[in-house]
């Protein structure tokens, strides 16, 4: 979770502002260094924010997919549960 605050801070801080910039002149004021440098930086915070919440998702994934699939398994059990019940009163 650091990797994604850091990745976000930095977006926040340094591509937010230039982007101002940016859409405020004409043209670019800030120099070639600058604008390889804003481009690499808004490319490596993007990359970070999605990898590390890829990497979120599949680590958490098998423990969601284990609650809800006992939760699937008690409702269909109470479910069988029901259904033998009803019928078997309906029969006799």
């Amino acid at each position: 979770m650091l990797s994604l605050a850091l990745a976000d801070l930095v977006f926040i801080c340094v591509c937010v502002p230039f982007t101002a910039v940016l859409y405020s002149a004409a043209q670019w004021t800030l120099g070639v260094v600058w604008c390889k440098l804003y481009q690499y930086l808004i490319n490596v915070t993007a990359y970070a924010s999605v990898y590390t919440l890829v990497r979120n998702s599949l680590v958490t994934q098998p423990f969601s997919t284990s609650a809800v699939s006992s939760v699937i398994s008690l409702h269909l059990t109470k479910t069988r549960t029901t259904t033998y019940r009803l019928l078997s009163h309906s029969v006799f």
